[in-house]
């Protein structure tokens, strides 16, 4: 099923009082935090475009000062109050649906309480149980339950959405055992084993993308050591509510950066990269993701990817043309221009966005 709606109950899955956490059931101060593991959530599933509501058991205007205090009010687009006010329809879900225009196969409910199971049952919409906080609901209740906040987004997962030929992941496995055999084996004929490993590894890869033997070999099958991801630095650099962005020798665009060099740390390769491709000098800031390349873009290597996405700030300096781009802008979140997706999607854009716009972001990663 594909949502455009997730709406949250918002009393046990998104803030909880402080007695959670110290066991004395005491909230006369009424303070509340947010739960474990829920603002990460709550900021992926906005950069993946998802419409994010609220439920509240409180007044509406309370329970959104309660979103306000915990940080999380700016990634919602819509509360409901739980009681039903004078007039209108009893069920908080229907006036949701009603509020919003949401179809009802587009929402899904995320509650913590059998009340909230009923609603959603009442309201003919899609629900999931959060058990991240404590509630007193029965074990047997005929619905998907989630464990951590973490769970959702496993749940939400499109099956089949970016997955890899299987003869391409058996390949990489292969090339990874035999790799790792060939550097702490001592035994020859253990040796000659790994070696042939490798050249099964390379065949396949040769016959599934057409390349040459030779020329797979020297793609995928040039490392020694233990094998381990290739790291990739982008820089978010924003200008009056845009993101830089550069135009690559093919003509589309991207994040300015790069492979991290031998010698380079994060930081250092980050600036590095800014002021070849985009001719800034930049000031890196703090980590906006660690993400696997593999998982998130449209094309998967032979090896694994690591993409750390780095908030940057310009000191100065000015774009010139140069091997690698052609042009730089910036481009408003509504008027992104056409992506070069194997570096960076539309989904780590808006991620760079919300990690601007939000002081308190934690870093997001697979």
């Amino acid at each position: 099923m594909s949502y455009r709606h997730i709406v949250f109950d918002l009393e046990g899955t998104l803030v909880a009082p402080d007695w959670y956490d110290t066991g004395e059931r005491d909230n006369s101060a009424g303070q509340f935090h947010p739960c474990t593991g829920v603002r990460p959530l709550v900021q992926g599933l906005k950069a993946m475009s998802y419409i994010l509501g609220a439920i509240t058991f409180q007044p509406e205007k309370k329970g959104m000062d309660m979103l306000e205090k915990t940080g999380l009010a700016a990634y919602f687009s819509c509360s409901v109050q739980s009681g039903a006010p004078s007039g209108s329809l009893g069920n908080p879900l229907e006036r949701y649906l009603q509020k919003t225009e949401a179809a009802r196969p587009d929402v899904l409910f995320v509650t913590a309480g059998k009340t909230g199971l009923e609603m959603a049952r009442e309201a003919n919409v899609d629900c999931v149980l959060a058990r991240w906080c404590p509630e007193n609901v029965p074990d047997d209740m005929p619905v998907f339950c989630l464990n951590r906040p973490d769970d959702l987004a496993v749940f939400l997962g499109k099956p089949g959405r970016n997955l890899p030929d299987p003869w391409l992941s058996w390949a990489i496995e292969l090339q990874f055992i035999a790799q790792a055999g060939q550097t702490y084996s001592r035994d020859p004929f253990d040796l000659e084993r790994f070696d042939r490993i490798r050249e099964i590894a390379a065949e396949i890869m040769s016959a599934k993308s057409g390349l040459g033997l030779e020329t797979v070999k020297d793609l995928f099958c040039n490392e020694t050591g233990f094998q381990t991801p290739k790291l990739d630095t982008r820089a978010a650099i924003f200008s009056d509510g845009k993101i830089l962005m550069v135009r690559e020798s093919q003509g589309k665009w991207s994040l300015p950066g790069g492979w991290i060099d031998i010698d380079q740390s994060v930081a250092s390769n980050t600036i590095k990269e800014v002021k070849e491709e985009a001719g800034l000098d930049v000031e890196p800031v703090r980590l906006i993701a660690v993400l696997d390349g593999n998982r998130k873009q449209p094309r998967h290597y032979a090896y694994g990817i690591c993409k750390l996405f780095v908030l940057c700030r310009a000191k100065g300096g000015q774009f010139r043309p140069n091997h690698e781009t052609s042009a730089s802008a910036f481009f408003s979140p509504d008027a992104l221009p056409p992506l070069f997706t194997e570096k960076n999607t539309e989904e780590q854009i808006r991620m760079c966005f919300l990690a601007a716009a939000d002081e308190n972001w934690q870093v997001l990663f697979d």
